[in-house]
């Protein structure tokens, strides 16, 4: 993908200007680019001949890097040749084929023969490589093989490129085409568009590490003119030249193909018997969801009334739009488990998506728009006939779901639509400002300090943004200064990024994205698989559009695992977490103000923490106005929101008309939806364009929304000075302002997984724990942080006992049982075999050993759990590990050579158990081992009797902290109170001069596990220095105030 840099929209422009009115696209393996190419050169009235250059080799089954793979052109005539492409392109990438590069062979080809063209491809076809090779025969027969299947479809390929290796195959070709008696054609093998593109498609392509095989420094591999072609092919007589552009035009006369553009298909969702449509239905369900989820009975009539008003517009939006049966296709598998989040997105803006169960929360209630997620403004351009029904954007209702019900929502798609229908969609990767500078910074040998200062400039910016600034297009807000001076002092660098930013780079599987067809799939797209065999579309969630094919979000969220498994061991009713209940209970929310959110979704990072000390929540609408801000853009608001609300700031609305709209906010546009408010104020016919044209600084939109905004406003007293305030504000703010909806249900998620924080503080460490099951990470990023909290808390964790539980996390007697798999390298698998041996009765650990050893835990995991004082009841950690080792050594061997053994106790025991005189009456070099399990009955018990070694404290510290990411030495004794284990080494600083007057140790008590600071002074530190990992006696200490100054301590071994 990224030896190429050519735009769609300069691709059509250059073929305009050379006057080419078709134009073939063969993507490397693939067809990555076909729909949204197709639709724009359709409508510049180009053709498009669909195609792509295959990987091509002797047997795709072989994985072997002798087992060579060429590069080959295939073309489709029609719609067989381009389901037949489709059908290779999915054969290709099946993981049983793949091998770096999608691959094929003339076996797969042959049996997808039908409808398709072939050319013999650049310098990396088989064709070329055979006449690089002298194989002048080799080619003939090839060229026959093919023939035999493609016929006349079959053409040899030139290129016209003034390459020296080019024009000798290019003569070679033009010989084996009069000696097979084969047609032959001109190609460009275009990779950038302009001849002048060359240098900035080779710094991408090469310093990326990205090249083709043998495709040269692509030179002249740009979209040609006629004249061009002819020039780089001077060399060549003019009627073969002649006939070469011939060929072109009688192949591209030969396919004709259209990709299936289409309007939203919506698979069929069986309606229950006794409903005459789906409509009658969805009727249903939100008449049930009326009476379940709303308590009409205490509300006035006004409100019932605003409640029945919405629903009926709701339902109208959605019946004229044609969107019905997608609500109830998301109702079908919204349902099916009740592990699931609030809401995501902008679905939460919904009436019928809440009354029918979709989502959690009330828009009425919490003020969210619906046109926030249905834009409702293409009713009128429909029905106008501005577009067409194939232009309207379905929906996205994305949901969160615990990850381990993500199978069961599957397993329902699949059931009921078909596997071979459903499939996720694909995701570009595409070159962003910041990522181009670093990229091109490194090309251009800009040093990286220089280079991490322009990157940072670009933070909340793209280029395009900043070249709109400077161009007066749209206002310029202060932090956008460091960027215009950086554009404007490194001309040739932004070059660079200008051309090659918002190319696509990579292409992958989409998280949460799928698609569920009425066809199979092959007849839309090709598919990709990824590494655990997920199959995935060639086309990303504008492609599928396009084809009508209807998108559904599924997203697995860990936090939900949490806050369900805690809700279980809780005990609570389904009121506990009820989204309905008045969430202002004060002990939760001085948990928020506490910044004691360790653990709690979205609120847990320092910058957050530090947010919420600064704002001092009293309510959901400051924790999702906190949710709002703390973001890349907007956090530069947070200062001055707070400033505003405790008053020491004074502000003034632009007009009186903004005060019901902003109070809540102090005046500071912070969600989408006030942006939405603003366009009602105005009557504007489409308010959500408001948002649409600020916050994407659409030129062309905000030239057709402002004077219908202006009209508007005039209309109720604005004048033109509060208006031009207004659209700055707007502008300066829409880049920032967030998705209200979304805001809203993921505090209040938040705010219940607080609540169980609050009342059970014990449930909840163990379903966060338990949430992290399975990801890698853990250990090295989140268990110190969140076992520290748990041990500010005052809980205890156990210590290890295989005879407990520990398969996961769970609660004994207030304290906290560890699981297993949150241990580096121990699986689930560990943790159950672990757990079967638990009610064994055995008297000797090595029989335990030998029992695990043979159901599948390895070595390492052994060393671990011995470590980590799983087997503590059979004796000393540093004895088992011996006992271990010695086993590992000798058990199940038949023979024991002597000089391993000899001089030692364990020499004698082995002596003791065999025999060393061979069957001749002869002494033996090696013991002949009689009696095994005896012999390690023996064993055992000499190592357990010998105490003279163990683990010093810094060595089980240590060890811990590598395998547990944490330590965990709570003894619980008084006596070890005063050792410390050292986790962190800061200096300290005066702020009057920034002189450093000593150290902060933040350190954990080995005896009550509690993390404590310490201020040490330079007199104290520089006598013996202290870094992370050392285990220390504190022999005294003085109390300054909240803090502690440590006056006297010792290393321990």
């Amino acid at each position: 993908m990224r030896d190429s840099i050519i735009r769609p929209e300069d691709l059509v422009a250059r073929l305009k200007e050379v006057g080419q009115d078709s134009v073939a696209i063969t993507d490397h393996g693939g067809c990555l680019g076909s729909v949204y190419l197709y639709k724009e050169l359709k409508a510049a009235g180009i053709k498009m001949n669909h195609g792509m250059e295959a990987y091509i080799c002797d047997d795709a089954t072989v994985k072997d890097k002798d087992n060579r793979y060429y590069h080959l052109v295939l073309l489709c005539k029609n719609e067989t040749g381009r389901l037949n492409l489709n059908k290779l392109i999915s054969i290709s990438e099946r993981p049983e084929n793949k091998y770096y590069k999608p691959r094929i062979d003339f076996d797969i080809l042959k049996a997808h023969s039908e409808g398709l063209i072939v050319l013999t491809a650049c310098l990396a076809g088989e064709v070329p490589r055979l006449l690089q090779a002298d194989d002048y025969e080799g080619a003939k027969a090839l060229v026959a093989k093919y023939k035999s299947v493609f016929g006349d479809d079959y053409y040899l390929e030139l290129q016209a490129r003034n390459d020296p290796e080019q024009i000798e195959i290019n003569k070679l070709i033009l010989k084996l085409a009069a000696d097979t008696n084969t047609e032959t054609v001109v190609t460009c093998d275009a990779h950038y568009v302009e001849k002048g593109d060359k240098e900035y498609q080779n710094k991408y392509a090469f310093y990326g590490a990205y090249r083709e095989s043998d495709e040269g420094a692509y030179l002249d591999c740009y979209v040609q003119s006629e004249a061009e072609v002819r020039a780089n092919l001077a060399y060549l007589p003019r009627e073969t030249v002649d006939l070469l552009i011939a060929n072109t035009h009688a192949i591209a006369d030969k396919c004709n193909v259209e990709i299936p553009i289409s309007a939203p298909i919506m698979p069929e969702v069986p309606v229950p018997d006794g409903y005459a449509s789906g409509k009658d239905y969805l009727i249903a369900l939100c008449n049930e969801g009326f009476k379940t989820k709303l308590n009409l009975s205490e509300m006035d009539d006004l409100k019932i009334v605003e409640y029945h008003d919405r629903f009926k517009y709701e339902l109208d939006s959605l019946e004229r739009m044609g969107f019905i049966d997608y609500i109830l296709l998301v109702h079908s598998y919204a349902n099916i488990t009740t592990r699931r989040g609030i809401a995501r997105g902008s679905g939460g803006g919904s009436l019928i998506c809440y009354l029918t169960g979709i989502t959690q929360i009330d828009p009425v209630e919490h003020g969210l728009y619906f046109e926030r997620f249905i834009d409702v403004g293409q009713l009128q351009a429909l029905e106008s006939g501005e577009i067409s029904r194939s232009e309207l954007k379905v929906p996205d209702i994305d949901l969160d779901f615990a990850t381990d019900t993500l199978g069961d929502i599957l397993h329902f798609l699949y059931e009921r639509y078909g596997e071979d229908r459903v499939a996720s969609i694909g995701r570009f990767g595409t070159n962003k400002t910041k990522g181009t500078i670093r990229d091109m910074c490194k090309v251009l040998e800009i040093g990286l300090k220089d280079a991490d200062y322009i990157a940072k400039a670009f933070d909340s910016y793209e280029i395009e943004d900043i070249d709109a600034m400077i161009a007066d297009e749209i206002p310029t807000p202060p932090g956008a200064n460091i960027a215009i001076g950086c554009v404007m002092r490194h001309r040739e660098l932004f070059t660079y990024v200008r051309k090659l930013n918002n190319l696509p780079k990579s292409f992958g599987l989409h998280p949460c994205g799928k698609i569920i067809a009425v066809q199979d799939l092959d007849n839309y797209l090709p598919s990709c698989y990824d590494s655990d065999g997920v199959r995935y579309l060639q086309g990303d969630m504008h492609d599928t559009d396009s084809l009508g094919l209807v998108k559904i979000d599924v997203l697995g969220l860990r936090t939900l695992n949490q806050q369900f498994d805690t809700h279980k061991m809780s005990g609570e009713d389904d009121n506990f977490l009820n989204t309905k209940q008045e969430m202002s209970d004060q002990k939760v929310m001085e948990l928020f103000r506490n910044t004691d959110t360790t653990g709690i979704f979205q609120f847990a990072s320092r910058g957050m923490q530090e947010t919420l000390r600064k704002m001092q929540v009293q309510s959901l609408d400051d924790l999702a106005i906190a949710n709002a801000l703390f973001r890349p853009g907007p956090m530069q608001y947070i200062d001055e929101f707070c400033r505003r609300r405790t008053g020491h700031v004074a502000f003034s609305y632009t007009h009186p008309d903004l005060e019901s709209i902003l109070s809540r906010t102090y005046g500071i546009m912070v969600f989408q939806e006030q942006l939405i408010q603003i366009g009602r104020l105005a009557g504007l016919h489409n308010p959500d364009m408001l948002r649409k044209a600020t916050g994407k600084k659409d030129i062309k939109l905000m030239g057709q929304v402002r004077p219908e905004l202006e009209a508007g406003l005039k209309a109720r007293g604005w004048n033109d000075r509060q208006i031009d305030q207004l659209w700055r504000d707007m502008i300066e703010f829409s880049s920032y302002a967030f998705n209200k909806s979304h805001s809203y249900a993921y505090s209040m998620l938040a705010y219940l997984t607080a609540k169980q924080k609050a009342y059970y503080p014990v449930e909840f460490y163990v379903g966060l724990l338990n949430s992290y099951i399975g990801e890698s990470s853990f250990v090295k990023k989140n268990a110190d942080e969140i076992v520290s909290d748990i041990h500010k808390h005052s809980i205890n964790i156990l210590p290890f006992d295989y005879r407990q539980d520990h398969r996961r996390c769970s609660v004994r007697d207030g304290a906290i049982l560890y699981g297993i798999p949150l241990i580096r390298d121990c699986s689930q698998a560990v943790a159950d075999q672990v757990y079967y041996a638990s009610g064994m009765q055995l008297s000797h650990f090595w029989r335990l050993l030998k029992h695990l050893y043979d159901n599948g835990v390895n070595t390492a995991q052994m060393t671990i759990l011995i470590r980590l004082g799983f087997f503590s009841s059979f004796g000393s950690e540093h004895a088992l590990a011996r006992i271990d080792g010695l086993y590992s050594r000798f058990y199940g061997r038949k023979q024991i050579d002597k000089k391993q053994v000899d001089g030692s106790p364990i020499g004698q025991i082995v002596k003791k158990h065999s025999s060393d005189i061979g069957k001749s009456g002869n002494i033996l070099k090696r013991w002949n081992l009689i009696d095994g399990d005896a012999m390690m009955d023996d064993i055992e018990a000499e190592c357990l009797a010998n105490t003279d070694m163990e683990f010093t404290f810094k060595e089980k510290a240590d060890y811990q902290k590598e395998v547990l990411g944490f330590v965990s030495l709570m003894t619980g004794k008084q006596s070890d109170r005063p050792i410390l284990y050292v986790k962190g080494v800061y200096p300290v600083k005066r702020k009057k001069d920034g002189v450093m007057f000593g150290r902060n140790i933040i350190a954990q008590s080995i005896g009550s596990g509690i993390t404590t600071r310490y201020t040490i002074f330079n007199r104290v530190f520089e006598k013996e220095p202290l870094e992370p990992g050392d285990v220390i006696r504190c022999l005294g200490y003085e109390r300054n105030g909240k803090y502690f100054d440590m006056t006297r301590y010792s290393r321990l071994a």
